[in-house]
């Protein structure tokens, strides 16, 4: 696919940020995001997704299309935003959740206690994702395109992202677009929370291709 197809995202698109977004959180947005609920958890990263500055807004996010319709999301930043739009998110949870869901909210992630490792040299793919009905059309690789793009034009030259451990179709894709493991999460103890072993670290070095 074209880059000509990838365009901004805005709060237009949220309803189908939501459900993608959920599905790159895979158990661990149920359990957390959507305190036990995958449709609360959809609602509330859509939430999320409309308002300005927080690390699922439309405003970090682009979509592929196909045929005039959006049929990928790319959530993708400089990683020396992580600590701003993450503080944002915490100050918007009341117009996300309410009273007792931010207690609820915080209590879970109190006994997880993952802490995503971004540094300041890094562009950060945060979430990528395609609709069920476009996967195997290269959607994925134009997105990973797209973000080194991004990088470049942010004056950074490594692009790096998370991924489950079980997921090695996701993985694989990665390695194959020039993606190393450099680092692996493993949290066995939280298995029956997230319904997920760990997560791998993994970094493109874009100053290899140039």
């Amino acid at each position: 696919m074209e880059n000509s197809n990838i365009h901004p995202a805005g709060p237009q698109n949220a309803d189908l940020a939501g459900e993608l977004l959920m599905e790159t959180l895979y158990g661990f947005g149920v359990y957390q995001n959507g305190l036990g609920s995958a449709e609360r958890g959809r609602k509330a990263l859509s939430d999320y997704f409309r308002l300005p500055g927080n690390r699922f807004s439309y405003q970090l996010s682009h979509f592929a299309y196909v045929g005039g319709k959006p049929a990928a999301l790319l959530l993708a930043f400089p990683g020396r935003l992580f600590g701003r739009v993450t503080r944002r998110t915490f100050w918007q949870m009341l117009r996300v959740y309410s009273p007792v869901e931010v207690i609820e909210f915080f209590r879970r992630a109190w006994i997880l206690k993952d802490e995503e490792e971004v540094a300041r040299d890094e562009f950060y793919v945060a979430h990528l994702a395609v609709c069920a009905d476009f996967r195997r059309k290269g959607l994925g690789q134009s997105l990973l395109k797209h973000a080194n793009e991004l990088a470049l034009q942010s004056g950074l030259h490594k692009v790096s992202l998370l991924a489950e451990l079980e997921n090695t179709g996701a993985i694989a894709l990665y390695k194959g677009f020039g993606f190393t493991t450099v680092k692996t999460y493993s949290h066995p103890h939280q298995l029956p929370l997230t319904g997920s072993p760990g997560y791998v670290k993994m970094v493109k070095d874009l100053s290899i291709e140039e």
